[in-house]
C-alpha cells in the first residue's frame, strides 16, 4: 500500500588561488582489479611516492553573502530539510554520457554536473544556488525542494517542490516555466534526493523515503506513479536517515537499467550520536544488512573494471570507523555481497588504511554550525572510479586515496581550516581530472560560508 496519487498536467567570482606545494597529489586511472580476481587483504598500508606526484591546487571563492542576500546565505548554510546540500555520493553507479528520457523518445540527457544545486524555499520565493552559476531567484514558494542535476539538450532543469499545506509534490521544468506533474502525498517525507539517471530507466529519478520505505519517482514517464524499491522493515523503522545513495547495475541498458543496492546511514537513536550503516538490495526482498553499528562515514564505490560493457555488478562499500586501540580513523574497502553470501560478517575486506598519521597534526575540533540535517556523519566519503576522498568535517581535513585492489595508496591531503558542511566530486568530461567541491562554514560568521575546490589530476608518466 502507498499514499501516492499522480496527476499528469498537460502544461506545456572572484577567486583566491593557492598552490599547495607541501601536500602533493596525483591520480592514476590505469588498470585495476575487480572483486573476482582480487586477493583479499585484511590489512594494508598507505603509501605515497613524492617523485610521481604533482601539486594539489586549492581555490577558495567569495563568501556566499557576497553572491546572494544575507538571509539566503544563512539558509544555504543551514541547508534544505530532509536532504543533503549537494545530494550525496554517486560513485557506486556507472556514469553514462547520454540516456533516454523515460525510454519513450530520443531526447538525450547527460549527467552534466555531479554537484547538485541547493534549493532554499520561502513562502513566496525559492532560491536555487549552483556552484558554477551562483544564485537564481524564482517567484514561487514551497516547503522544500530538490533539483534534478541532469540537464538535457534544451537545458531543462527539474525542480521537485513539496507543498506541505496542499500535501502534494509538484515538478517544475525551470527553463520552460511549466509544471510537468503534480502528486498528492499524504504520508510523511523522511528523506529525498535526486538520483542519477543510471539508477532507474536512464531518466529523471527522485528518491522519496517515507515511513513505508523507499520509492523511485520518474516524473517524465507516461505513468509517473512512484514505485517502491525497498521496504523499511523493523530494523530501520523510526530511525532518522542522514545519508542515502544507490549503486550497482542489473546489467540492462536504457529504460530497463536499474541500480541494485542502496546504502543508508541512520542515527541509532535519540539518546546516542552513533550512526549505523545499512545495505539493502533493491527491487526484491529488501532485508537490511547491518554494515556497522557505529560508523563515521561511508559510501558506495565502483572500481573501473566493475560493470564493464554494461555487465551486472554490485558495488563495494567504503567505510570509515574509529580504531580505539590505534586512536585513529580507519578507511576500508569491503565487499558485502559475494558468491551468494549476504552477510557483512562474511564480507571480504580488500584494503584498509589509517586516515591521517604523522603528517596529520591533531587540532581542536572546529565549531559546528546550525544545520537542518545535523552534523552527522562525521566523515564524508566520496568515490569516483578507484579514487576515494574522505573529509573529516569538524577538522576540515581532506584526504584522497587510490584503491589498488589490495591496498589504498595515499595521493594527497589538505587541511582547509574550516568546518566542511558538504562535499562532492565533479569529474571533467574527459575523465582525466577531478574537482572536489567543498561547502565551507566561515570561521568568523557561522551563518555564512564559501565554496572551495580541490583540483586533482593524474600524471600519465607516473608508474
Amino acid at each position: 500500500p502507498t499514499s501516492f496519487e499522480s496527476v499528469t498536467t498537460a502544461v506545456p567570482k572572484e577567486a583566491t588561488h593557492f598552490i599547495d606545494n607541501k601536500n602533493k597529489a596525483t591520480f592514476f586511472f590505469d588498470e585495476t582489479v575487480t572483486a573476482t580476481n582480487i586477493k583479499a587483504s585484511a590489512s594494508s598500508s598507505s603509501s605515497s611516492s613524492e617523485s610521481s606526484m604533482r601539486s594539489l591546487e586549492y581555490e577558495v571563492f567569495n563568501l556566499l553573502s557576497q553572491e546572494v542576500r544575507t538571509s539566503a546565505a544563512t539558509a544555504i548554510i543551514q541547508g534544505p530539510p530532509a536532504a543533503r546540500h549537494f545530494g550525496g555520493n554517486q560513485g557506486g553507479l556507472v556514469s553514462t554520457t547520454t540516456c533516454m528520457l523515460g525510454g519513450v523518445n530520443t531526447t538525450s540527457v547527460k549527467s552534466a554536473n555531479r554537484v547538485g544545486s541547493i534549493a532554499i524555499c520561502g513562502a513566496k520565493k525559492t532560491v536555487m544556488y549552483s556552484v558554477d552559476r551562483g544564485g537564481t531567484n524564482y517567484p514561487f514558494g514551497a516547503s522544500g525542494a530538490i533539483i534534478c542535476d541532469s540537464i538535457d539538450g534544451s537545458d531543462s532543469q527539474y525542480l521537485c517542490c513539496f507543498l506541505a499545506k496542499e500535501k502534494k509534490l509538484v515538478v517544475l521544468e525551470l527553463s520552460g516555466k511549466t509544471m510537468v506533474v503534480e502528486m498528492k502525498m499524504t504520508t510523511k517525507l523522511n528523506f529525498w534526493r535526486c538520483l542519477p539517471p543510471e539508477a532507474d530507466g536512464d531518466t529523471v529519478v527522485f528518491m522519496l523515503i517515507t515511513p513505508i520505505g523507499g520509492f523511485h519517482w520518474m516524473p517524465l514517464d507516461n505513468e509517473p506513479r512512484p514505485h517502491q524499491v525497498w521496504k523499511r522493515g523493523t530494523e530501520l523503522q523510526g530511525k532518522k536517515i542522514v545519508l542515502y545513495e544507490e549503486g550497482g547495475s542489473n546489467g540492462e541498458r536504457g529504460p530497463l537499467s536499474k541500480s541494485t543496492d542502496a546504502l543508508l546511514l541512520v542515527l541509532s537513536g535519540n539518546d546516542t550520536p552513533a550512526v549505523e550503516a545499512w545495505c539493502l538490495k533493491l527491487h526484491g526482498q529488501s532485508i537490511p544488512l547491518l554494515v556497522s553499528s557505529d560508523i563515521l562515514g561511508g559510501a558506495l564505490m565502483r572500481p573501473k573494471n566493475l560493470g564493464l560493457n554494461g555487465s551486472l555488478f554490485h558495488p563495494l562499500i567504503c567505510s570509515v570507523e574509529m580504531n580505539v586501540k590505534m586512536g585513529r580513523m580507519i578507511l576500508q574497502v569491503q565487499d558485502v555481497y559475494h558468491e551468494g553470501v549476504e552477510s557483512t560478517e562474511d564480507g571480504i575486506i580488500f584494503a584498509q588504511t589509517a586516515i591521517g598519521d604523522d603528517l596529520h597534526q591533531a587540532k581542536d575540533n572546529l565549531t559546528t554550525p546550525s544545520l537542518a540535517m545535523g552534523s552527522s556523519p562525521q566523515v564524508l566519503v566520496l568515490c569516483h572510479d578507484n579514487v576515494v576522498v574522505t573529509a573529516i568535517r569538524n577538522e576540515g581535513f581532506v584526504s584522497a586515496f587510490r584503491f589498488m585492489g589490495g591496498s589504498l595508496e595515499l595521493i594527497g591531503r589538505k587541511n582547509v581550516d574550516h568546518f566542511i558542511i558538504d562535499a562532492a566530486i565533479q569529474p571533467d568530461e574527459a575523465g582525466r581530472k577531478l574537482t572536489v567541491v567543498l561547502l565551507l562554514c566561515d570561521s568568523v560568521n557561522q551563518k555564512d560560508g564559501r565554496i572551495a575546490k580541490l583540483y586533482l589530476s593524474f600524471d600519465e608518466s607516473a608508474s
